[in-house]
């Protein structure tokens, strides 16, 4: 559109082209202050979201505990845990509320093991 304003040669269509460009422009940068000032709401801690989603595995006494649950498992069919099993060690979860560290120091589903032993997620 600016090109074919220069090579009419006509100033009203320079003029609104530079202004519909200024004003996203405006809003590119109106976005970016808005991205940075509200980071923490987009993008939290990842260590505060997973220890968030770590509380509430295997609780099946509310809707957000189930939904988790199943999320995690569906996680946990290609990798334990976002850093792998120690995860489930650092945090208090309510999984380990339900079995010990020597019973099970992570969900059954995380680290399963082929019949020769190595481990598949």
């Amino acid at each position: 559109a600016g090109i074919v304003a220069v090579v009419r040669e006509s100033r009203t269509m320079v003029l609104t082209y530079l202004v519909l460009m200024l004003i996203v422009y405006f809003f590119e940068c109106a976005s970016a202050i808005t991205s940075i000032t509200h980071r923490d709401y987009i993008a939290s801690d990842p260590s505060f979201l997973k220890k968030q989603m770590l509380q509430f595995y295997s609780d099946e006494s509310s809707d957000r505990g189930r939904d988790l649950t199943r999320v995690w498992n569906r996680i946990m069919d290609q990798c334990c845990g976002s850093r792998g099993p120690i995860d489930w060690v650092e945090y208090t979860s309510y999984f380990r509320t339900q079995y010990n560290e020597t019973q099970a120091p992570w969900p059954f589903r995380c680290c399963t093991r082929d019949a020769d032993l190595r481990v598949l997620n």
